[in-house]
């Protein structure tokens, strides 16, 4: 499985990543083949209105269509020392192997992937 997520180290650094989450889901809202998934929570007339926009390439304008609830319903997204839990909350029960990253630029870049990783595993195990 492979999750949309967006993470970081810190709430201001996450603001700017979830920034481009939303840009994403938005180009999911404004494409066909998504809809159903937007249906479900009934926001049609979003995807309505984000298929227009791409249409008349109005790129810049989709993301300003995804509400915050629509970004956590989508996504999930949490500091470095919450996602490991929210995706084990969300996901644990349903996947025995899932995809994310984060960049490792240093070895405690590394330890902390390693941290969330674990208690990744440790949550969704029991």
């Amino acid at each position: 499985m492979k999750p949309l997520v967006a993470t970081a180290p810190d709430e201001a650094t996450l603001a700017v990543v979830a920034r481009t989450v939303r840009e994403r889901v938005g180009f999911y809202l404004s494409t066909p083949a998504y809809r159903a998934a937007f249906d479900v929570h009934e926001w049609t007339d979003e995807a309505e209105r984000a298929a227009v926009m791409s249409k008349a390439q109005r790129w810049d304008e989709i993301s300003a269509l995804v509400s915050d609830e629509m970004l956590h319903t989508i996504a999930t997204v949490g500091t470095y020392d919450q996602i490991g839990r929210l995706l084990a909350e969300r996901y644990g029960a349903l996947t025995d192997r899932i995809e994310f990253s984060i960049p490792v630029n240093n070895p405690e870049d590394g330890e902390r992937l390693t941290s969330i990783l674990t208690e990744l595993q440790a949550t969704s195990r029991s």
